[in-house]
């Protein structure tokens, strides 16, 4: 029987090629720079909303159950740049969808946008682990596939992460190819709770 998250990932896969390649045809004299951004975490916590703002959409925001995906254009200095955005819904419940939004082919073009509700600190911990615990299994498998293939753009990966060996905390730290942005969700709750409570949540965001 085939698995429900490989069948998944091939619809969306095809959605996205055919979005992309349904530009190049009509923009082929025009350089493009593609990036893919993924949106994920809390639920309720404003992900569609602030996508539609990057997109410069007016839709009703709707629940996102699974995994969604939208593309924006834009055209600068004679280049189109593409943003392929990807959407989580259901918390971390469908965290092995996660994986799809990254590819062998815009690895270093990526970026992962991580909301965390500072009104439910209790579910932040494991939320964050199963997400980046997904994310580095399939980027460690995918830098792998990169050295077999291209060695020298491996190498150009492992220097821009190597950036961070200097880093006092290196020895304490998963680098990454690409940047993760954590997102405080409903800080405006957050800024009205007692002090104490503040402070717990705080060292909860940090663990």
């Amino acid at each position: 029987m085939p698995d429900i998250f490989q069948l998944a990932e091939q619809k969306l896969r095809e959605k996205e090629s055919h979005a992309l390649n349904f530009d190049e045809n009509n923009d082929s004299a025009v350089d493009l720079l593609e990036t893919v951004i993924l949106v994920c975490g809390s639920v309720a916590c404003g992900k569609t909303s602030l996508i539609q703002r990057f997109m410069e959409t007016s839709q009703e925001d709707s629940k996102t159950l699974a995994l969604e995906y939208r593309y924006a254009t834009r055209m600068k200095n004679n280049k189109k740049e593409v943003a392929s955005v990807w959407e989580l819904g259901s918390g971390a419940k469908m965290v092995k969808l996660i994986s799809t939004s990254l590819s062998l082919e815009f690895i270093e073009n990526s970026s992962l946008l991580i909301f965390m509700d500072l009104t439910n600190p209790s579910q932040l911990p494991q939320m964050v682990f199963d997400i980046v615990q997904n994310i580095t299994e399939k980027t460690t498998t995918i830098l792998k596939t990169i050295n077999n293939t291209n060695p020298e753009r491996y190498d150009r990966i492992q220097k821009i992460m190597a950036k961070f060996n200097d880093h006092k905390d290196a020895s304490l730290m998963n680098v990454f190819p690409f940047p993760i942005t954590f997102v405080a969700a409903r800080y405006d709750q957050y800024q009205n709770m007692e002090s104490e409570k503040k402070k717990l949540i705080y060292k909860e965001c940090r663990r």
